[in-house]
């Protein structure tokens, strides 16, 4: 990246999130947005094509860092294993941004921070799925189209998890962490008891 735009986007990066805090990113101005930055309108451009969109991008750079770190979500559904330990980090980069997640409700979140979220969730899901084709139900051949289903139905429900936490009164990552890996199908980490033909029960039990 050439040292002048990685300049320039450390710097909006720092205005994007310092604006966010004090209002709904769908307020915020190019302008004013470009004079915190301290950069000019057509630099602006060059890394997006408005506020939504840089905070947005700016995320998603935080979300793949998280996802990157975990990409193999192996184990189990306990708090100290990999997913475990990738969702209270999901849930501390929340929270250290809190009054930004909160100005991005409306109820829900807008439409571009929802999709951040959940291309980072799907993308992690995608990977565990890939790596652990053991895992999954033996009742669906897992063709490209089942694994976007599987990844895309629980990148759904943990943001709308997401939501509800970032929406509580309080946040306690404990609480937040037990209850979403608690909401998981079981199936994502345990592998599957081998199965046998009746037939076969009947002639190791003669045996």
């Amino acid at each position: 990246m050439d040292p002048r735009y990685r300049r320039s986007r450390e710097r909006f990066r720092g205005a994007v999130y310092q604006l966010a805090t004090l209002k709904p990113i769908t307020e915020v101005q190019v302008q004013e947005l470009c004079e915190a930055a301290g950069v000019t309108k057509d630099t602006f451009y060059r890394h997006a094509t408005s506020p939504v969109d840089l905070l947005a991008d700016v995320l998603a750079e935080e979300f793949d860092a998280i996802t990157v770190t975990y990409d193999d979500l192996a184990g189990s559904s306990a708090p100290e294993a990999p997913i475990g330990v990738a969702t209270r980090v999901l849930l501390q980069h929340v929270l250290d941004h809190e009054a930004v997640y909160r100005k991005c409700m409306q109820p829900h979140l807008i439409a571009p921070i929802r999709a951040t979220l959940e291309d980072a969730a799907r993308t992690a899901l995608e990977r565990h799925f890939a790596a652990h084709p053991e895992v999954l139900p033996p009742t669906v051949e897992p063709a490209p189209v089942v694994l976007a289903i599987y990844a895309g139905y629980g990148a759904a429900g943990i943001v709308g998890a997401l939501e509800a936490w970032i929406s509580a009164p309080e946040h306690d990552i404990a609480t937040g962490v037990a209850a979403i890996l608690a909401t998981m199908p079981a199936w994502w980490f345990t592998k599957p008891e081998p199965t046998t033909h009746p037939q076969q029960d009947a002639l190791s039990e003669q045996v």
